[in-house]
């Protein structure tokens, strides 16, 4: 047989016995006639081809010397290449090409269900490959048309062998490769997509973002171009740690990783007694080196020693394992258990004695071996149990800390903060702390520390990651380490003065241009923005800015949060049907997520609006799917908002019990999140229940102290002036109530319903009328609504009523009991018995100091017993003044 090698430089292989075709035409020749065996050309067409349609007159005769040669090159079989009577043609029967063979390999290769073999058959692909097709002599129209589909091919089947790599959980060798590849074609996307994934499933997540960004940047500046969809949702993916993206293989074993921290395999063995050290010892010694590797690998690896993973350690295939481990069983030193399912030293004593018999290089070398063959188990428990064994090793910190991040990062997954945080501590002990891996530990410590409600520490770990990532100089793990608070679960009262100056640095590190991460710094900004540093124009110009890159990007979450803003800051609003077509966005957005905290986010923004029009009826049912299950992680967080919304529930029926018991458990809920907010929330659930009752005045102490932690806030001041009206300090309560008023704008606009009606209260309980005008003017927007504050923290009763007592306060008797009327049928409505008594008893009063006596008595008469029954005494007190 011939064999025709076109993918290169243009020969011909006999019987074994390869022969290169000297010379241009020649080599031009064969390929014309190669490119498709058992074609015939005539004279003509090859005179015509070969000189690209400028032959000499001698064209004739040099062909046949040129055929001749061909032939001569194929001795002992000439008759490769035929004669005919139209020409010339090669044999099909006698002559094959490489391009065949390769046409063979390729084709259905997507369809091979294993990796492995699609990989070999894609090495055998590339192997044809000697250089460019036809050896570079592409002037004829089908030879560059043909080397143009091949190079693509190359190309391709390149970028296939990568994507297989990944399959096969061989991360780091796509990488290394990937780059090269993406230095040789930089604009072919795959490419950088592929290196994204493996950089991301290497646990290098910043350099993953970083490759977006120059594939970003290329694409514009060379082809005016943007990313494809799937490239900017890769991106999300990454920026998001996606579950999707991580490769689980499909060995058997546990999924589910335990939260226990330290595998209890690298804890201190207990030492062994001298003669059971000497017995071991000398057990071990009378081995053979091979089976005293594996009954030390067991004893390393110990309950983790399946028989695969030995194998893969050990470099043998696992059929091998079973004659080793008869000797080393026969010797007492290990056992099969778990019905065949792992190798292991008998009894802890003696694992312990092994143990100890390792010299330190020894038991850094099997660690090694142990970390290296459970990576590539795929299971969560393996990479885990890997990471663990890298670490303990010593050998290669910059490996034992990339292993340690991809393991933090499933331990989150999977909720297993305790793990998670260990390793961390475990794999930074190990690295230096100028290495970028370590930044990235860094980064991710602020989450384990944040999930396991260690707020004290946070501050401090999130400090370190931003000095260490600013000192890298890399763009990315400095935006990462910026974003790594928990900015959609942070408090609203808890201000971080110097964090607009952290994430404009970011963005100027980034760059401009849409990338996902740029976009989640703008969400952080706005967020900042919506906790008080910033106008109420900045903050919306900012969502819309969100919206736009959330588009171009695809980043769903980013779209969530633009949402999200838009909506809190409408919050407090009088445009209720602004607010509910907000709304409506953020509900659709969250839902995109499919991430169950932004779906509770937008739920909690659904109850807010039911309670501030009063359709109190339609909220248990909506709480029911907030009470979610979890640690100290967003559902605790959730949970609390859960529990904040049924004391506020409980408080606005009249069950003032219950409230109390909701209220309590919130504070605990937010204290094992490290909430910030838990306890000035449970206080103000504590004021409200008092204020229903009757006086707050014995409160102020408390109240005062409260109001003096933190920042100024307008609510705060009112509710201290309630108090101090009640407690009869006419010029306190005033004071107060002007700071309120002055801090009002600076506050965030959600607070404003609640603090407004509270400074009503103490207004009208001080006889403040001066100040009656223009706390009506700014309340009187928000008629027919109920004051409401945050994810329903706290609650004020009808609008109405409070309108009612300034009307009061400024003499307008007949307008106060309208508005009042008002506010008991909207209470009565919404079924909020003590906000309809209270609404009653303001209404006795006013109609009492108007002489109205008979109405006052009446409509005492129709509230006393309610009043009773809930212990509503203030209430009572005022009823039984309009019967006197």
């Amino acid at each position: 047989m011939i064999r025709v090698q076109l993918l290169g430089p243009v020969s011909a292989t006999i019987e074994g016995r390869s022969t290169a075709l000297r010379g241009r035409l020649p080599a031009v020749l064969l390929s014309l006639l190669a490119v498709q065996p058992g074609r015939t050309l005539s004279a003509d067409q090859l005179i015509e081809r070969a000189w690209t349609g400028s032959p000499p007159p001698t064209a004739g005769s040099a062909l046949r010397v040129h055929i001749t040669k061909i032939r001569q090159a194929f001795a002992p079989l000439p008759t490769g290449l035929a004669t005919t009577a139209r020409g010339y043609r090669l044999d099909p029967a006698v002559v094959s090409t490489d391009v065949a063979e390769l046409a063979t390999l390729t084709a259905g290769l997507e369809a091979v269900p294993d990796p492995a073999e699609a990989l070999a058959r894609v090495d055998r692909a590339l192997a044809l490959f000697q250089g460019r097709a036809f050896a570079g002599f592409v002037d004829d129209d089908e030879l560059r048309a043909e080397a143009g589909r091949l190079d693509e091919l190359r190309l391709d089947l390149e970028e296939s062998r990568a994507e297989l790599l990944l399959a096969l959980g061989r991360h780091g060798e796509a990488s290394t490769e990937l780059v090269k590849l993406v230095r040789a074609q930089p604009l072919r996307e795959r490419r950088s997509r592929l290196l994204m994934l493996a950089q991301y499933r290497s646990g290098r997540q910043a350099e993953a973002l970083a490759t977006y960004g120059d594939l970003r940047n290329r694409l514009s500046e060379e082809l005016g171009l943007d990313p494809s969809s799937e490239a900017r949702e890769l991106e999300v993916q990454i920026l998001r740690q996606d579950a999707s993206l991580t490769l689980r293989g499909p060995q058997p074993g546990p999924a589910k990783l335990t939260d226990a921290g330290r595998p209890r395999a690298l804890r201190p063995a207990a030492a062994s007694t001298d003669v059971l050290l000497m017995v071991v010892a000398g057990r071990l010694a009378a081995l053979d080196e091979a089976t005293a590797r594996l009954v030390k690998l067991a004893a390393i690896m110990d309950d983790a020693a399946r028989p695969a993973v030995l194998a893969s350690a050990m470099g043998r295939e696992e059929s091998d394992l079973a004659a080793l481990g008869s000797r080393a069983a026969a010797s007492g030193l290990l056992e099969l258990a778990g019905e065949g399912r792992a190798w292991r030293v008998p009894r802890r004593e003696r694992r312990n004695a092994v143990l100890q018999s390792l010299s330190d290089g020894e038991r850094a070398a099997l660690h090694a071996l142990a970390g290296q063959a459970l990576l590539k188990r795929g299971t969560v428990p393996a990479l885990v149990r890997g990471a663990w064994h890298l670490i303990e090793s010593g050998r290669d910190a910059l490996g034992a800390g990339r292993a340690a991040v991809r393991a933090v990062d499933a331990c989150l997954e999977q909720g297993a903060s305790r793990t998670a945080d260990d390793l961390c501590l475990a794999a930074l002990d190990v690295l230096p702390a100028s290495s970028p891996v370590a930044v990235d530990l860094l980064t991710r410590r602020v989450r384990t520390l944040t999930l396991l409600g260690r707020t004290a520490e946070v501050e401090a770990v999130w400090r370190a990651a931003i000095e260490a990532a600013r000192a890298s100089g890399d763009a990315s793990r400095f935006a990462l380490a910026v974003l790594a608070q928990e900015w959609a679960m942070r408090s609203f009262h808890v201000v971080n003065r110097d964090l607009r100056t952290l994430l404009t640095e970011a963005l100027a590190r980034v760059g401009p241009g849409p990338t996902a991460l740029r976009t989640r710094l703008v969400c952080a900004l706005m967020m900042d923005g919506m906790l008080g540093t910033a106008q109420l124009a900045e903050t919306e110009r900012l969502a819309d800015e969100i919206r736009s890159d959330a588009e171009a990007t695809g980043d769903p979450v980013a779209l969530a949060s633009a949402c999200r803003a838009r909506h809190t800051v409408l919050r407090g609003h009088p445009d209720f049907a602004a607010r509910a077509q907000a709304l409506d966005a953020f509900l659709a957005a969250a839902q995109q997520t499919g991430d169950e905290w932004w779906a509770a986010i937008s739920l909690l923004g659904r109850l807010y609006d039911l309670f501030v029009v009063g359709r109190h009826a339609e909220v248990p049912e909506l709480l029911m799917r907030l009470d979610l299950p979890g640690g100290n992680s967003a559902a605790t967080r959730v949970s609390w908002h859960h529990a904040l919304t049924q004391a506020s529930l409980a408080r606005d029926r009249g069950d003032l019990a219950s409230a109390i018991r909701w209220g309590e458990r919130g504070l605990l809920r937010g204290a094992e999140a490290g909430i910030p907010d838990a306890p000035a929330a449970s206080a103000l659930n504590q004021f409200l229940v008092v204020f229903l009752r009757g006086s707050t005045a014995a409160l102020l102490p408390h109240l005062h102290a409260s109001a003096q932690q933190g920042a100024e806030h307008a609510m705060a001041l009112a509710i201290v002036a309630i108090a101090e009206a009640q407690a009869g300090n006419r010029a306190a309560a005033g004071a107060l109530i002007g700071r309120a008023l002055d801090r009002l704008p600076q506050d965030s606009l959600e607070a404003k319903p609640v603090a407004l009606a509270c400074a009503a209260q103490a207004a009208a309980a001080s006889g403040l009328a001066d100040l009656a005008p223009r706390l009506d003017a700014e309340l009187r927007p928000y008629s027919g609504q109920f004051a409401t504050f945050g994810q329903v923290t706290a609650t004020f009763g009808p609008v109405d009523r409070c309108l009612g007592l300034l009307s009061a306060l400024q003499g307008d008797a007949d307008r106060s009991v309208a508005l009042l009327a008002a506010a008991q049928r909207q209470a009565a409505t919404a079924a909020l018995v003590p906000w309809e008594v209270l609404s009653a008893a303001d209404a006795v009063g006013v109609l009492r100091s108007s002489g109205r006596l008979a109405e006052a008595e009446a409509l005492a008469s129709e509230h006393r017993t309610t009043a009773a029954r809930l212990g509503l005494q203030g209430c009572l007190a005022r009823f039984s003044a309009a019967a006197s």
